[in-house]
């Protein structure tokens, strides 16, 4: 939803693909693959690539780009302001762990050339130009809990994640806290000079 800055007017909305969103009710019902699973039974039982099932983030690039994290169809789409669908990009789609694209975030530079996609037990690194998944890093706190609920980046490019409390029936399950992971840079698989076109592209 976009609502006008001084006015707190609305504007427009979009849903995934910038398709018209449709409330649950008008949604065609999917069968959750595992039931148990958190996603799949809060989400999946109206989840359906066309529309978003929980997005969970959105985040604005220097050149006004929005990043929309769709936790629920563990992927990440990209718009223009006005809602049109530029490209779309899944992570976590083959992990074991149904919370994935659950926050975006930018690297620091003025370009912002890379795009951070948290999830469980992962972050993602993408070249935020192309999506291309460029690698992840493990993000599992010391006590086992993912801390990818929500994540940001500093001026210094160090990722901050942020655990919600998660209380199960005893009511101590689950943890909350911050973490800092220092990123020191994307080293390619490839040297160079045989990535030296890409490295200009990007």
């Amino acid at each position: 939803m976009v609502y006008d800055a001084d006015t707190g007017k609305f504007n427009r909305m979009w849903g995934a693909y910038g398709n018209k969103p449709l409330d649950k009710d008008q949604r065609p019902a999917v069968e959750p693959s595992k039931p148990t699973e958190l996603c799949p039974l809060v989400c999946g039982i109206w989840s359906t690539y066309q529309q978003f099932a929980l997005p969970h983030d959105i985040k604005l690039s220097n050149d006004g780009l929005a990043y929309v994290a769709d936790r629920g169809n563990k992927r990440v789409q990209v718009f223009t302001p006005e809602g049109k669908f530029v490209a779309e990009q899944f992570v976590g789609a083959d992990s074991k762990f149904p919370l994935q694209a659950r926050s975006v975030a930018f690297s620091p530079d003025p370009e912002q050339r890379l795009l951070y996609v948290s999830g469980s037990p992962d972050v993602y690194v993408l070249n935020r130009r192309t999506l291309e998944v460029l690698g992840s890093f493990n993000i599992g706190s010391p006590q086992g809990d993912p801390p990818g609920h929500l994540i940001n980046v500093d001026h210094e490019g160090n990722v901050y994640a942020v655990q919600a409390e998660l209380s199960g029936a005893d009511g101590h399950s689950g943890g909350a806290g911050a973490y800092k992971f220092t990123f020191k840079g994307y080293k390619p698989k490839v040297s160079c000079p045989p990535c030296a076109s890409t490295k200009r592209e990007q």
